[in-house]
Parts: structure tokens; sequence; C-alpha cells
């Protein structure tokens, strides 16, 4: 009965933002007969902003504040994973998830467990040598100690002095560093799954969703193979407690070391758009408790 209302609270959801987004576009085509980059910059502008106040105004998702509502969340995240639209003039493609699924690796700055067992996630599953977390590291300036503030252990920003310093802000910021890690040590970083592990926010206070962990979190967390983490993942969304999990005492153990949720409610919402030869994609978090959006991003 709760998935059946659930379910039918997340088709109406996404009838609303149908309704909302087309009639938006419509006024948009009505006023614009050509389409340049500056104009499907400001529809998409539209389209969000559009999202953004339904995920406000909703009273379906205003009910997923309830810290009971874990089964509802679950239904609502796995019925809008992908929310094909189709306007006139332009094709949309909204796909929500869990915000709390993968691990900030700005943690590192402040836990040294969860240091120490990247670097053995790291080194075990992709020949990665310990000092990859040092660079890392080197680019968490804001949590530092103010002692430490200007010391680094290698010479990243002698090489890139423009470089962001005070955390790790965004996959592209990620990339940059990971650039001067394989050039100073001739190694491939390719073939370590980045963006099913690690989830990039200033606040290092957030706590990982256990019904919505990825197979690489469990791995990392854990310390151990991927037989034994896909077991945790496939039971996503069922856990309300730590008995839940079935976990051995050197798991639990690992565990405890992290901050841990059974449920967050936060969600990535991600927004695709194609007009003809042009694509963008915008992301952003929202938070359903507090009604706030962060972490904005946008491609074009």
């Amino acid at each position: 009965m709760k998935k059946g209302v659930a379910l039918l609270l997340t088709l109406m959801f996404i009838i609303v933002i149908t309704a909302t987004i087309g009639y938006g576009l419509k006024q948009l085509n009505n006023s614009m007969q050509k389409v340049d980059n500056e104009k499907f910059m400001y529809q998409n502008v539209a389209i969000t902003n559009d999202i953004i106040n339904i995920l406000k105004k909703s009273k379906d998702i205003k009910a997923l504040q309830d810290k009971n509502a874990t089964d509802k969340f679950h239904a609502f995240l796995s019925n809008t994973q992908f929310i094909p639209l189709n306007t006139k003039d332009i094709q949309i493609k909204i796909s929500i998830s869990s915000a709390r699924s993968k691990f900030n690796p700005n943690i590192i700055a402040v836990n040294k467990d969860a240091r120490e067992y990247l670097r053995e996630y790291l080194n075990n599953n992709f020949m990665v040598s310990y000092d990859y977390a040092d660079v890392l590291l080197d680019n968490i300036n804001f949590y530092k100690a103010k002692k430490d503030k200007n010391i680094y252990n290698t010479d990243i920003f002698d090489k890139n002095p423009s470089l962001f310093r005070n955390y790790i802000a965004s996959k592209e910021h990620l990339n940059q560093i990971n650039e001067f890690y394989q050039e100073e040590n001739s190694i491939n970083l390719d073939k370590i799954p980045f963006n099913e592990l690690f989830y990039y926010s200033k606040n290092i206070d957030m706590a990982i969703d256990l019904n919505y962990a990825t197979i690489q979190t469990w791995e990392f967390m854990l310390g151990i193979d991927k037989i034994r983490a896909e077991e945790l993942y496939k039971k996503e969304g069922t856990y309300h407690k730590l008995k839940d999990l079935n976990l051995n005492d050197e798991e639990k153990k690992r565990l405890s070391k992290f901050k841990i949720s059974f449920y967050e409610p936060y969600i990535l919402v991600n927004i695709f758009t194609q007009k003809d030869n042009q694509f963008a994609h915008i992301s952003f978090e929202y938070d359903i408790k507090n009604e706030k959006v962060s972490n904005f991003a946008f491609e074009i």
C-alpha cells in the first residue's frame, strides 16, 4: 500500500513537472523566433527555475520531510531516475537521485581513518600509491589547522599557481589534480570510478545514506570485495537500522569511522537539454527538509 501511494505521488509530481515546463517553454517559444546560445541558456535557466519552484511547492515533496518517510523516499527515487520530456523545440531529460550516496573527499582532511581507508582502497584495487591522498590533502586547505595552511606535500601549486586550493570543489577540479599527479608519477587514473565514489561539497559534516550507497562506496568504507558490496547495494531502500546490514565485526568497526544515516532527504537533480545541435547539463542539490538549493553546476 505504501509503495502504491508513493508511486501515485511520484507520477503526480512528474505530471506537474511536465505541465509546468511545457507551459513555460510555450511562452518562451512564442517570444523567441531565433535561438542562439544566449537564448538557449536563458531557456535552461527558466527550466531550472520551474523545477526548483515545483520542488519547493509540491506537497508530495514536503511529505518527504518526515523522518519516517524512508519507504516513500525510496519509491520516489526509484521512479524519478529518468524523466523524459519533449516540447516543440527542446528535449529535456531529468534524473533525480540521492545526494548522499557517495563519499565527500574533503572529509579526509579531518577524518584520518577515512584517509587511510581511501589509501588502501586505491592501492589494493588500482595500484595507486599512498601518496595520492597527499595531493588531495594539499587541495583541502580550508580545513587545515592555521599552522599548516601553507605547508604542502607536493609542488602542485608551484606548477598550478591559480588552482583552487580551499577544498575539492567539483569533478573538473579533481581532473586538474589528477592531471598533475599522473604527469608526476607516470600513472593512469582513468580506471578509478571517481564518478561513483566521490560527491563534492564544501560541507564535510554530511552523512552517507546507507540506503543509497554506491557499490564503490561500500567497497571503500568496509574494505570488502565487489561481490560483497553488490550484496549490500542490491538491498537499497530496505535498511532502517544497523542490524539490517548483517555486518561482521570488522565491517562494523570500519563503518563506525564514518558518519552514516538511514535517511538523508537530499536529492541530486540532473537536467539534460538539447535543442538542435545545442546541449546543456544543469545539476543541483536540493535539501528537502530546509527547501534549499546548493551545489549548482552548469555546462553548455
